[in-house]
């Protein structure tokens, strides 16, 4: 125990160095931007924003960052021979990797707690503050939002302001299986009764693609489920259990691409702070079975940064660009769960 306390001490001040360089890095290339093309802010502006970014990125960037420690932390014992001496001392590669799962899975698990809790609400705040402040975009409003519905109905709105419950410029399209329009209905203003699903609009147009005629409906309740629902989760802060919320959650009506795209979210939340654990443990797992050719080993330590960002890009490109269903995401790392397992066999 007192050797593993060691090696923890040795990778958590790793851990700690390499987090704070890469978000100092990370911050300053932001601050140095800010400076440079932002007019409308002081510098006392552009400080607390960074200051505030600065803490998000401490936890965004730390499973690179526990990689980075892992990748020097095992160089070091390598080149001081203090690896075979782990060995000799009946610290195995296959006990050690038993220690690295475990590590890394209390760094998740704390990671994720402070994350969901703090960290997250406050890059919420941080992004309301960068709107507002840079962008002069009012945080209480959605403006030029596209919206998606079932039985073919599409939506867009010019604006909608939480705080007075009103809307502007509302277009909607009615659309048959084959995507041939049906009707269009266009309102200056809108709002919501009671139900969140009644949409009130006033002074709409309606055309009839059947008839090919215009009428006015001078006051109409039209009623669209999952419409004021998709408005909120825009603005809602994007915890884990808001995500999960929005997805599975009973008032939720949205269409099945809008559900998936929020579970993808959640997923990939759920994805990220695995990568703690994956990080450190495959790359243990490549220097422990490559520990005997020196050039191999060094080169292969590389592979779980490129593997893990090469995943992240595919799920996103299947998932958001094709459409493919989000669980497709746990499912690319089905590969990497199955080395990790068969790598316990070949280390025995």
């Amino acid at each position: 125990m007192v050797l593993i306390s060691y090696l923890s001490r040795r990778f958590s001040a790793y851990f700690l160095t390499f987090s704070l360089l890469l978000a100092v890095l990370v911050n300053f290339v932001e601050f140095v931007e800010k400076v440079v093309r932002t007019d409308s802010a002081s510098l006392t502006d552009i400080a607390y924003f960074v200051g505030i970014n600065f803490v998000v990125s401490l936890f965004d960037l730390a499973p690179q960052a526990s990689w980075l420690a892992t990748f020097f932390l095992l160089r070091e014992l390598a080149s001081q021979h203090e690896w075979d001496v782990l060995n000799l001392v009946g610290l195995t590669p296959q006990k050690c990797m038993a220690y690295v799962f475990g590590a890394g899975l209390l760094l998740a698990g704390g990671i994720a707690v402070v994350k969901e809790v703090w960290i997250v609400p406050l890059a919420s705040h941080a992004q309301r503050y960068k709107l507002e402040t840079f962008k002069q975009q009012s945080v209480d409003a959605i403006v030029d939002r596209w919206l998606m519905f079932d039985d073919g109905v599409f939506g867009h709105v010019g604006s909608f302001d939480f705080r007075t419950g009103q809307g502007t410029n509302l277009l909607l399209l009615y659309v048959d299986d084959v995507f041939l329009l049906k009707k269009i209905i266009t309102a200056p203003t809108f709002n919501f009764g009671n139900d969140a699903d009644a949409l009130l609009v006033q002074q709409a147009r309606l055309y009839d693609q059947a008839s090919g005629q215009h009428s006015q409906l001078v006051e109409q309740t039209i009623m669209l489920q999952g419409f004021l629902p998709q408005l909120k989760a825009d603005v809602q802060v994007p915890t884990l259990a808001n995500l999960l919320g929005c997805v599975f959650g009973q008032g939720m009506h949205v269409p099945w691409n809008v559900r998936n795209e929020l579970l993808y979210a959640a997923l990939k939340r759920i994805v990220e702070y695995m990568h703690l654990i994956l990080y450190p443990l495959l790359t243990f797992v490549l220097f422990a079975l490559f520990v005997g050719s020196a050039q191999r080993s060094w080169f292969v330590l590389f592979i779980p940064y490129f593997l893990i960002t090469l995943l992240g890009i595919w799920g996103d490109f299947l998932v958001l660009g094709s459409g493919v269903s989000a669980w497709l995401l746990l499912m690319l790392y089905f590969p990497v769960f199955l080395f990790l397992l068969s790598s316990l066999f070949v280390l025995a």
